[in-house]
């Protein structure tokens, strides 16, 4: 407890975290390798590389800093999807030093696991959200930040409100960044507390209560690192209909359906159906717990105790 720690030969470092300004994280991580311990970092996407416009010019720069950091610093790069992986592996050329052999790069599957919270409903909450289904909202889950494109997903319900839709549409997210138009849009919307609802501060019961119950869940973000209300939408058997990106066919597979980000028409007319599109088989879905996600990145990382790695396999796995 407190006491200085000194890895040695057979230890694993892992880094689980992006650690944005703790420069002397990676003089540990050398000293780590130096002395003879495995060091593997996890990367949870690239969206600061390859989407700058969604976080600004500096922090691009900073994480292409960063990027250069894990890549010298690790013997093995964890990614929690398999597109990530790949994006990473097309950078390795580009991002680490000739001299000096490029890690390994492997996926791992996050894990999710919904208990039971006995945490008490706001009445707003179980009178919106109600054991008649089909009167439910539909559910968007995410952090009010541009990339998620909260504004698509309000045009396109206000296209069917324009119609006379009886739809309804509830946002669950705090207030993050570069938001400001899009909350006073939502706080000005004639439709607000009627067909349009918002709430930021809601606990885990209550958010169980609202997947329970929504009419289904649609994920309109424009790029992810894994995308999490997915398996939590699909957890709960919901109709899920999400933004046609390589990540969330990653993820959502054949038990999703998709909408073109480029096609205004595209997701007015999956909403305009009643029903799922008949590929789709939710009940199949089998989640990986928190233990399954654990045990595969473990396997990954113990690959580095095993004999060495060739830079070619190294890229291909």
């Amino acid at each position: 407890s407190g006491g200085k720690i000194e890895p040695q030969q057979g230890d694993l470092l892992i880094l689980p975290d992006a650690y944005w300004g703790k420069t002397t994280v990676w003089k540990a991580a050398a000293k780590a390798r130096e002395q003879g311990a495995k060091v593997a970092i996890v990367l949870y996407d690239l969206i600061p590389l390859t989407h700058p416009e969604f976080v600004g010019n500096r922090r691009h720069q900073n994480f292409k800093l960063y990027l250069r950091n894990v890549l010298r610093s690790a013997e093995i790069v964890m990614t929690i999807s398999d597109t990530v992986r790949q994006q990473v592996v097309d950078l390795l050329d580009e991002y680490c030093d000739a001299a000096t052999q490029p890690p390994l790069v492997r996926a791992f599957t996050l894990g999710a696991e919904f208990k039971e919270r006995s945490s008490e409903i706001r009445s707003e909450i179980e009178s919106l959200f109600t054991p008649v289904i089909d009167s439910n909202p539909y559910l968007m889950v995410a952090t009010f930040d541009p990339r998620k494109n909260h504004p698509f997903l309000l045009d396109t319900f206000d296209r069917l409100w324009a119609k006379g839709s009886s739809e309804k549409l509830c946002f669950i997210g705090r207030v993050g960044s570069l938001c400001n138009n899009l909350m006073n849009r939502i706080d000005k919307h004639p439709e607000k507390n009627k067909k349009l609802f918002v709430f930021h501060d809601i606990q885990d019961g209550e958010l169980q209560h609202c997947y329970r119950y929504s009419k289904g869940v649609i994920s309109p973000s424009i790029v992810e690192g894994f995308g999490l209300p997915i398996i939590e939408s699909l957890w709960h058997n919901k109709r899920t209909l999400v933004s046609n990106t390589p990540i969330h066919r990653e993820v959502g597979g054949q038990l999703c359906e998709y909408f073109s980000l480029d096609d205004k028409d595209s997701l007015v007319t999956l909403l305009q159906s009643s029903s799922p599109s008949p590929h789709t088989n939710i009940g199949s879905y089998q989640i990986p717990t928190w233990s399954d996600s654990a045990k595969a990145f473990m396997e990954s990382c113990l690959m580095l105790f095993e004999k060495p790695v060739s830079s070619s396999s190294r890229k291909a796995a």
